[in-house]
């Protein structure tokens, strides 16, 4: 069977683990708002546990990579929320496109 593009941008969320707790960032609901385009870009919103998570920047750059291997996506766009450091995080993200 296969799979969407949603339904597989979110197998590679799962397999994104936070280090501290052993858990997937899908799983633990810090991934919101997937919205996936025919064309293959991505758009979601990642919302660390805490607003001073010391693994923030680790776990966004991890998710970027992890979306941005599907085949299929062609461009990953991360929004932060609820996180001290959330507009450093977004420039160190879109800086992973160049």
């Amino acid at each position: 069977m296969t799979h969407s593009l949603e339904e597989r941008v979110i197998d590679a969320l799962e397999g994104v683990i936070d280090p501290e707790t052993l858990q997937d960032v899908w799983h633990m609901k810090l991934i919101t708002d997937i919205r996936v385009t025919g064309d293959g870009e991505v758009f979601l919103t990642f919302r660390p546990s805490s607003a001073a998570c010391p693994l923030g920047f680790t776990l966004g750059v991890k998710i970027k990579e992890a979306v941005q291997r599907v085949e299929g996506v062609r461009k990953v766009h991360v929004e932060v929320r609820r996180f001290m450091h959330a507009r450093r995080l977004e420039q160190l993200l879109e800086e992973m496109d160049r």
